[in-house]
């Protein structure tokens, strides 16, 4: 009955907290079925008084509806997946080698990581743009990718040097010692163990280029491209 008792008031717990962090999206949908009005106002209520379809008609009816929005959402991915798969093998192997190898200055080098974020952005759009415009990338989906990543990239490794750190010297050791390599182990034991962290920076970085909108606005110029 005690474990059963617990077990209640674990699941108990875990609903408020995943209901917490879902509020802001279910008043954000339940919003969607309310006045203009009412929405200004703020009198958004959970269970609203005048539910209506209304604004959701445009995105069938309208020329610029439901076809621009999924060519919106399949261009989002065409950039977006690479940068989240091409941040993450280079975060993991970059947090791995500051993590293991007896690099100097690696301590140095780890805490620079961070210190790029203090720079605002809008500081590299000249450098980036005309690098860009030297590989003719520009008005290219590639240039977004290399600046997508370039900028997940730094903290992704730093977000993963811990996570690595985490996992105990003795079990590399171990599966030398049965004959595997450097690259198996960390293949198979390293990554499967950090799968949390690896999730984390995937996800990290799909969402981080996925609403980056100053290089986007500013290397992708057809409307072509854009849409």
């Amino acid at each position: 009955m005690k474990f059963k008792m617990s077990k209640i008031f674990k699941i108990g717990i875990i609903l408020l907290v995943l209901l917490f962090f879902l509020y802001p999206y279910m008043w954000v949908i339940t919003a969607s079925f309310q006045s203009d009005t009412t929405i200004i106002k703020g009198e958004v209520k959970f269970i609203p008084d005048d539910f209506s379809f209304k604004n959701y008609i445009p995105l069938f009816t309208s020329e610029y509806g439901i076809k621009s929005f999924i060519k919106y959402l399949i261009n989002s991915i065409y950039i977006g997946i690479p940068v989240a798969f091409f941040s993450t093998v280079i975060a993991a192997m970059s947090a791995y080698a500051l993590s293991r190898y007896p690099i100097p200055g690696k301590e140095i080098f780890a805490k620079l990581l961070l210190l790029i974020y203090v720079f605002p952005t809008v500081l590299m759009i000249l450098p980036v743009e005309g690098i860009m415009a030297h590989l003719k990338l520009i008005d290219t989906r590639i240039s977004l990718i290399i600046v997508h990543t370039a900028l997940a990239v730094p903290f992704c490794t730093w977000l993963l040097r811990s996570f690595f750190e985490a996992v105990p010297d003795d079990i590399e050791e171990a599966a030398i010692i049965d004959g595997a390599s450097n690259f198996r182990t960390f293949l198979s034991i390293i990554l499967p163990l950090t799968a949390p962290g690896v999730a984390t920076v995937f996800i990290y970085s799909l969402v981080s280029s996925w609403g980056e909108y100053l290089f986007s606005s500013i290397l992708i110029r057809s409307n072509e491209l854009k849409s």
